[in-house]
Protein backbone atom coordinates (compact mmCIF):
# COMPACT_ATOMS: atom_id res chain seq x y z
CA UNK A 1 0.00 0.00 0.00
CA UNK A 2 1.75 3.41 -1.33
CA UNK A 3 1.08 6.63 0.75
CA UNK A 4 0.16 9.25 -0.18
CA UNK A 5 2.91 11.95 -0.64
CA UNK A 6 0.43 14.97 1.69
CA UNK A 7 0.23 12.35 3.84
CA UNK A 8 3.81 11.61 4.20
CA UNK A 9 4.61 15.12 5.04
CA UNK A 10 2.18 16.11 7.24
CA UNK A 11 3.38 12.80 9.37
CA UNK A 12 6.95 14.24 8.54
CA UNK A 13 5.67 17.71 10.10
CA UNK A 14 4.10 16.33 13.57
CA UNK A 15 7.15 14.47 14.30
CA UNK A 16 9.01 17.23 13.82
CA UNK A 17 7.22 19.46 16.05
CA UNK A 18 6.93 16.58 18.95
CA UNK A 19 10.72 16.15 18.22
CA UNK A 20 11.12 20.30 18.98
CA UNK A 21 8.85 19.90 21.93
CA UNK A 22 10.56 16.88 23.30
CA UNK A 23 14.13 18.37 23.03
CA UNK A 24 13.63 21.92 23.85
CA UNK A 25 14.02 21.51 27.58
CA UNK A 26 16.80 19.76 27.69
CA UNK A 27 18.43 22.39 25.37
CA UNK A 28 16.76 24.78 27.01
CA UNK A 29 18.57 23.70 30.22
CA UNK A 30 21.63 23.50 29.13
CA UNK A 31 21.85 26.69 27.49
CA UNK A 32 20.61 28.24 30.86
CA UNK A 33 23.29 26.51 32.56
CA UNK A 34 26.12 27.58 30.70
CA UNK A 35 25.05 31.46 30.87
CA UNK A 36 27.03 33.02 33.53
CA UNK A 37 25.62 34.61 37.49
CA UNK A 38 23.01 37.09 37.21
CA UNK A 39 25.12 40.58 36.75
CA UNK A 40 28.30 38.69 35.26
CA UNK A 41 29.41 39.38 32.07
CA UNK A 42 28.01 38.02 29.25
CA UNK A 43 28.92 34.76 26.98
CA UNK A 44 29.12 31.05 27.93
CA UNK A 45 30.95 29.87 30.97
CA UNK A 46 31.07 26.21 32.72
CA UNK A 47 31.78 27.67 35.97
CA UNK A 48 28.58 26.82 37.46
CA UNK A 49 29.72 22.92 36.86
CA UNK A 50 32.60 23.65 38.48
CA UNK A 51 30.92 24.73 41.75
CA UNK A 52 28.29 22.20 41.60
CA UNK A 53 31.27 20.24 41.73
CA UNK A 54 32.76 21.31 44.26
CA UNK A 55 30.05 23.32 46.69
CA UNK A 56 27.18 21.31 45.75
CA UNK A 57 29.70 18.04 46.80
CA UNK A 58 28.17 16.60 43.50
CA UNK A 59 31.15 13.98 43.18
CA UNK A 60 29.87 11.95 46.59
CA UNK A 61 27.11 12.14 45.30
CA UNK A 62 27.81 10.97 41.95
CA UNK A 63 29.82 7.93 43.80
CA UNK A 64 27.16 6.96 46.07
CA UNK A 65 24.79 6.85 43.11
CA UNK A 66 27.14 4.72 41.30
CA UNK A 67 27.61 2.11 44.42
CA UNK A 68 23.82 2.40 45.04
CA UNK A 69 22.83 1.48 41.56
CA UNK A 70 25.74 -0.79 40.69
CA UNK A 71 24.80 -3.19 43.41
CA UNK A 72 21.25 -3.34 42.95
CA UNK A 73 21.53 -3.90 39.22
CA UNK A 74 24.05 -6.96 40.23
CA UNK A 75 21.62 -8.67 43.12
CA UNK A 76 18.93 -8.14 40.80
CA UNK A 77 20.31 -10.13 37.68
CA UNK A 78 21.71 -12.48 40.06
CA UNK A 79 18.52 -13.17 41.87
CA UNK A 80 16.23 -13.24 39.42
CA UNK A 81 18.07 -15.08 36.82
CA UNK A 82 18.29 -18.00 39.24
CA UNK A 83 14.67 -17.63 40.43
CA UNK A 84 13.81 -17.45 37.12
CA UNK A 85 15.39 -20.27 35.89
CA UNK A 86 14.46 -22.43 38.69
CA UNK A 87 10.84 -21.80 38.11
CA UNK A 88 10.93 -22.22 34.21
CA UNK A 89 12.84 -25.76 34.22
CA UNK A 90 12.11 -27.22 37.54
CA UNK A 91 9.02 -28.33 39.38
CA UNK A 92 9.17 -26.40 42.08
CA UNK A 93 6.02 -27.31 45.09
CA UNK A 94 3.98 -23.95 44.83
CA UNK A 95 5.79 -22.83 41.96
CA UNK A 96 2.33 -21.19 41.00
CA UNK A 97 1.79 -19.35 44.28
CA UNK A 98 5.20 -17.89 43.98
CA UNK A 99 4.66 -16.80 40.40
CA UNK A 100 1.21 -15.34 42.07
CA UNK A 101 2.74 -13.77 44.83
CA UNK A 102 5.30 -11.61 42.57
CA UNK A 103 2.54 -10.75 40.65
CA UNK A 104 0.63 -8.94 43.70
CA UNK A 105 3.92 -7.18 44.03
CA UNK A 106 4.25 -5.76 40.97
CA UNK A 107 1.01 -4.57 41.44
CA UNK A 108 1.61 -3.10 45.21
CA UNK A 109 2.06 0.67 44.71
CA UNK A 110 5.55 1.60 45.84
CA UNK A 111 3.79 4.24 48.27
CA UNK A 112 2.26 1.99 50.45
CA UNK A 113 5.74 0.13 50.98
CA UNK A 114 7.19 3.52 52.12
CA UNK A 115 5.59 3.80 56.07
CA UNK A 116 6.52 -0.30 56.46
CA UNK A 117 9.86 -0.07 54.98
CA UNK A 118 10.64 3.05 57.59
CA UNK A 119 9.27 1.06 60.44
CA UNK A 120 11.53 -2.48 59.48
CA UNK A 121 14.77 -0.23 58.66
CA UNK A 122 14.56 1.33 62.00
CA UNK A 123 14.48 -1.67 63.74
CA UNK A 124 16.98 -3.05 62.07
CA UNK A 125 19.24 0.27 62.60
CA UNK A 126 19.66 0.79 58.91
CA UNK A 127 18.14 4.00 58.32
CA UNK A 128 21.12 6.54 57.05
CA UNK A 129 22.89 3.84 55.84
CA UNK A 130 23.67 2.40 51.75
CA UNK A 131 21.54 -0.83 53.30
CA UNK A 132 18.18 1.40 53.22
CA UNK A 133 18.83 2.38 50.04
CA UNK A 134 19.97 -0.67 48.07
CA UNK A 135 17.61 -3.58 49.98
CA UNK A 136 14.35 -1.78 49.46
CA UNK A 137 15.10 -1.40 45.67
CA UNK A 138 16.35 -4.83 45.20
CA UNK A 139 12.99 -6.08 46.96
CA UNK A 140 11.32 -3.76 44.75
CA UNK A 141 12.74 -4.81 40.83
CA UNK A 142 13.12 -8.67 42.12
CA UNK A 143 9.81 -9.11 40.76
CA UNK A 144 9.91 -8.22 38.00
CA UNK A 145 13.09 -9.65 36.85
CA UNK A 146 12.30 -12.76 38.12
CA UNK A 147 9.10 -13.01 35.76
CA UNK A 148 10.88 -11.55 32.78
CA UNK A 149 13.47 -14.01 33.14
CA UNK A 150 10.92 -17.03 33.40
CA UNK A 151 9.42 -16.25 30.15
CA UNK A 152 12.66 -16.19 28.63
CA UNK A 153 14.04 -19.76 29.63
CA UNK A 154 10.35 -20.71 29.45
CA UNK A 155 10.65 -19.80 25.93
CA UNK A 156 13.97 -22.21 25.11
CA UNK A 157 13.21 -25.76 23.84
CA UNK A 158 14.02 -28.20 26.53
CA UNK A 159 16.11 -30.10 23.81
CA UNK A 160 18.87 -27.27 24.53
CA UNK A 161 18.31 -27.69 28.30
CA UNK A 162 19.36 -31.21 28.51
CA UNK A 163 21.82 -31.90 25.92
CA UNK A 164 25.57 -31.70 26.36
CA UNK A 165 26.94 -28.26 25.26
CA UNK A 166 27.93 -29.86 21.88
CA UNK A 167 25.25 -31.54 20.76
CA UNK A 168 22.88 -28.58 21.91
CA UNK A 169 24.76 -26.77 19.31
CA UNK A 170 23.95 -29.14 16.31
CA UNK A 171 20.59 -30.73 17.53
CA UNK A 172 19.30 -26.82 18.50
CA UNK A 173 20.29 -24.08 16.04
CA UNK A 174 18.08 -21.27 17.93
CA UNK A 175 19.81 -21.92 21.31
CA UNK A 176 23.44 -21.99 19.86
Amino acid sequence: MRIARSESVATHALLVIASVVAVFPLVSIVVSSLHGVAGSSGGLSFAGYSTAWTQGRFGSALLSSALVSVTVVVVTVLLASLAGYALATMRVPGGRIILGLLLIGLVLPYEVTVLPLYELLTGWHLVDTYWALVLPQIALSVPLGVLWMRSFFASVPVECWRQPASTARAACRPCA
